[in-house]
């Protein structure tokens, strides 16, 4: 129960100040789950629920002066639009200001300076103007990434598109939906593009929560905020994180009852909303067929996006790091390594790698030794996906503090952990060998083979130095021979010697290393070495995610 209220806290601090990185992962993908990630960053959303409240509180003080001092009034009926004017631009610069200044809260920011600038000065600039003018503040002055303005950009064109096209053509329910529907389409390329998850309803929720969340959870907290520094109490706080904390387990029931997300390649929507340009044609000529044929577009878009036709063993981009994806036939994928740490708010590469194959659940993980570059996308990847099977250590691992990482975030979803040293390793064509060597960390590593569906042989070596390769030389050769080879150690000189490439006798060798990485990854003279041997090589810091075939 504690742990739900520091969430709710998390929560309320988030939604106020867009300060993400404060949530656990677990709530950042129920929000993605539902299409409300924009409720957790700085977004226009809390500048309108600023620009309401400061409304609503500048009228309730004057209009109770004005009860007290009946002269008032004649002051307030003439200079009541500059007074709200005031507040609000004073309101929605303190906002921006604990925002940082983010790049959408700039965007909003200026639309309301413009706005009440020009009610102050009895200007009337077209709302074209404003909007353009605000979107270059945003732009230029705005910190934060681009992805986070051209979703707040796209979205606000996507509102202002549709009060110009039907201004006082439909009934105001209509125009409710359709200022829901219309930021979800416009932003949808990009956020599936980015982060691969497509929540179908995501207009349903945003017109069911964000009222809930403005008016039980912005509203009072925003007002606590205040009632704190005159007050010195913090009641209203503690209103606010009890409606969140009510809340939010109202969103994980409607998540699991009704979410209805998915995982979708970001090539199959490019597709998708190209397909989508003949139903403007035929919408236009009133042909007949428009209904079935964006019916069975529909159909055909989620059916190839859900569900891969073709599987494929992968060597996931992750950047510096490892993370491997095997596939074998009629069996769920397995994941050996799981890449580096999560930057937050925003999930593992390694998790977004497998989400753009449009894959549910995996068999299994791996993980080769406990360094962070190979297990820290481990808790993002098990919010995300099911498994149903184990994850597999190297027993020695146990003996290292930051096994600890990998072990908690098994427990906290009930997935069992199992030994390779065990020997009934269960997923298919797949075989793990180990040194038992235990010092450094890297010489943990197993030397794993992973048979193709082609036939073709892989060999999986994470990170294992020099005295690892001696002793399986020494005592396993026949099991090194191999057609594939990922190179260990991101291509460093401490693996990868010359006998050892020699008694493998691959054909093919891959590197996983990040782009301009600190190590100098891969070193010249490993990729040297494997150049005079003949060996193809395949780098995903110069050509992405690779498939193994």
């Amino acid at each position: 129960m504690e742990e739900v209220a520091s969430e709710s806290a998390a929560l309320v601090q988030a939604m106020l100040f867009g300060k993400a990185s404060l949530l656990q992962e677990e709530t950042h993908f129920l929000f993605a789950r539902l299409g409300l990630s924009h409720i957790l960053s700085a977004s226009g959303f809390h500048m309108m629920s600023v620009v309401i409240f400061a409304n609503c509180t500048i009228k309730i003080i004057l209009q109770t002066l004005i009860y007290l001092l009946p002269n008032l009034r004649s002051f307030w009926s003439i200079h009541e639009r500059k007074c709200i004017a005031v507040s609000s631009t004073f309101f929605m610069a303190l906002l921006a200001d604990a925002c940082g200044w983010q790049k959408p809260m700039v965007r909003a920011f200026a639309l309301g300076f413009l706005w009440n600038a020009a009610k102050l000065l009895a200007l009337h600039p077209s709302k074209e103007w404003i909007l353009a003018w605000s979107l270059l503040c945003a732009y230029f002055w705005g910190s934060g990434s681009l992805l986070s303005f051209s979703l707040s950009a796209l979205s606000v064109l996507s509102m202002f598109y549709v009060m110009k096209l039907y201004r006082s053509s439909i009934t105001e329910r209509k125009k409710i939906l359709l200022l829901t529907i219309a930021p979800f389409l416009t932003t949808l390329p990009l956020i599936i593009y980015n982060f691969h998850l497509l929540a179908i309803l995501s207009p349903l929720a945003n017109l069911l929560f964000c009222p809930l969340l403005s008016i039980f959870v912005f509203f009072p907290s925003f007002a606590g905020i205040i009632e704190s520094l005159i007050f010195s109490t913090k009641y209203l706080q503690i209103f606010s994180e009890w409606c969140m904390s009510f809340i939010l387990q109202f969103m994980h029931f409607f998540a699991e009852i009704l979410s209805f997300s998915y995982w979708v390649k970001w090539n199959t929507c490019i597709i998708f909303f190209l397909l989508l340009l003949p139903i403007l044609w035929m919408k236009k000529k009133r042909n007949k067929n428009f209904i079935l044929y964006i019916s069975s577009l529909g159909i055909t878009f989620l059916f190839y996006s859900v569900f891969p036709i073709t599987q494929k063993s992968l060597l996931l981009n992750v950047g510096q790091g490892d993370a491997i994806l095997l596939t074998s036939k009629n069996e769920q994928a397995f994941l050996v390594d799981a890449g580096p740490l999560a930057k937050k708010p925003y999930p593992s590469k390694s998790s977004l790698a497998i989400a753009n194959e449009a894959i549910a659940s995996l068999a299994g993980i791996l993980i080769t030794h406990p360094d962070l570059d190979h297990y820290g996308g481990i808790d993002s990847i098990l919010t995300r996906y099911k498994i149903n099977g184990a994850i597999w250590l190297p027993k020695k691992s146990l003996f290292y503090p930051k096994t600890e990482f990998i072990l908690a975030s098994a427990e906290k979803r009930k997935i069992p952990i199992k030994f390779i040293e065990e020997k009934n390793f269960p997923y298919k064509n797949l075989e793990c060998r180990s040194t038992f060597l235990g010092h450094p960390t890297n010489d943990l590593s197993p030397l794993c083979r992973f048979i193709l569906p082609s036939g073709k042989k892989l060999l999986l070596t994470g990170d294992m130095g020099s005295d690892s390769e001696s002793i399986y030389l020494e005592n396993h050769r026949d099991f090194l021979k191999a057609d594939i080879l990922k190179i260990a150690h991101h291509g460093s000189t401490s693996s990868s010697s010359e006998n050892f490439l020699t008694a493998t006798q691959a054909k093919k060798a891959l590197i996983s290393a990040g782009k301009r990485n600190r190590y100098h990854h891969p070193h010249s003279e490993i990729l040297t070495r494997l150049h005079n041997k003949g060996i193809k090589i395949q780098r995903t810091d110069m050509q992405g995610t690779i498939t193994i075939d």
